[in-house]
């Protein structure tokens, strides 16, 4: 009975810390819904974008570089628009 309870709490404390490793880690986004689909052409042109609201765009003091604390704006300047259109499309556009 000894060799039981033994085995059963270091399985219990297996399964405990196992279930740290399915946190999540990272940031959560919020994608926009695309309201029309066919309006969004992939050419690299911002012009099918006007409806997404600025405040939800990427921007380079979004991210972080992990090698060193502050990455020159002139370097590293991008924005990012994410969306996601919803069945039949099931897709992400950024």
């Amino acid at each position: 009975m000894r060799k039981f309870g033994f085995f059963a709490l270091s399985f219990g404390l297996t399964c405990l810390l196992g279930t740290a490793a399915f946190a999540h880690v990272g940031v959560t986004v919020f994608y926009p819904q695309v309201p029309d689909p066919a309006s969004i052409t992939i050419d690299g042109s911002d012009d099918d974008w006007g409806w997404y609201d600025p405040a939800l765009a990427l921007n380079q003091p979004d991210f972080f570089d992990r090698a060193s604390d502050f990455v020159e704006l002139s370097d590293y300047d991008f924005t990012i628009l994410n969306a996601w259109s919803a069945e039949p499309d099931n897709k992400w556009y950024g």
